[in-house]
């Protein structure tokens, strides 16, 4: 957990000192009795113009219902997941389709974080790479004439 110090605001008229007010940011540690089946995917190469899905288990151990949410970074455009979101998780395990259909010949890197309220519950990163076609020129040399 890490720990930072912001200045507390003071009001009032006769306020002669003002003490720091600690906040805390949430650390992206799995948290009890949340579980991923991987902490990441390699979808490896593929077309443009493909799609690759694979499963993963997500699996509530808490022994209560969880809301998440889902929070993407990175090339958030050529991964997609199977849930809209906030979903619901009961205890117990429930599959979670992730998707790479990449829109951009390059390699791809992502993350995706479950979160329910503040607290990052895990994180999955997501790598893959597209491969455009072949570009062929027809015909293979152009005679342009300027006159």
């Amino acid at each position: 957990m890490t720990k930072s110090f912001l200045p507390l605001a003071c009001l009032g008229i006769a306020l002669v000192a003002c003490e720091p007010k600690e906040s805390v940011v949430p650390d992206e540690t799995p948290a009890p009795g949340f579980t991923l089946s991987q902490d990441t995917i390699a979808f490896g190469a593929i077309e443009l113009g493909d799609r690759v899905q694979q499963v993963i288990q997500v699996t509530n151990d808490s022994g209560r219902n969880l809301t998440l949410d889902l929070l993407w970074g990175g090339d958030v455009e050529a991964f997609s997941a199977s849930e809209e979101y906030p979903f619901l998780v009961p205890p117990g395990q429930v599959d979670l389709v992730l998707g790479f259909d990449p829109q951009r010949a390059l390699d791809h890197e992502g993350s995706l974080s479950f979160v329910e309220g503040d607290d990052v519950l895990a994180r999955i990163e997501l790598q893959g790479f597209a491969d455009g076609p072949a570009l062929t020129i027809d015909p293979p040399a152009l005679d342009i004439d300027a006159g």
